[in-house]
């Protein structure tokens, strides 16, 4: 089982958010996990140290999804409106799934319900 504490912190990182905001977004954070942990190929070991890191990244993706319409933000120097926010969470997402590729089947596997 992919470490539910580990996923949470992390999105709450990412997401910039305290441990009880990020609480507040536990149900998206377990849900990323589960979908993460139907994806594992046959001996894969569940407590990768880089599967809590990449629900977290789908966690996050999804939550700058549902907070849609906020306008912008500035990082020091750098503005970045919504649309860069939603560019910057699917890049995250795309780099740390590709980092699990190794533990993952192909998404597409799972539509057919092939171990691609």
């Amino acid at each position: 089982m992919i470490e539910r504490e580990a996923i949470l912190t992390e999105f709450g990182r990412m997401a910039g958010l305290t441990g009880e905001e990020a609480e507040e977004w536990e149900n998206l954070c377990d849900s990323c996990g589960r979908a993460l942990e139907k994806r594992l190929r046959a001996g894969a070991d569940p407590a990768d140290p880089a599967l809590p890191a990449a629900a977290a990244a789908m966690a996050y993706y999804r939550w700058l999804l549902q907070q849609g319409g906020k306008g912008k933000i500035q990082v020091g120097p750098v503005h970045l409106d919504e649309g860069d926010l939603l560019a910057r969470g699917k890049r995250l997402e795309e780099e740390y799934l590709a980092l699990c590729s190794g533990l993952l089947l192909p998404a597409c596997s799972m539509l057919r319900g092939t171990e691609g």
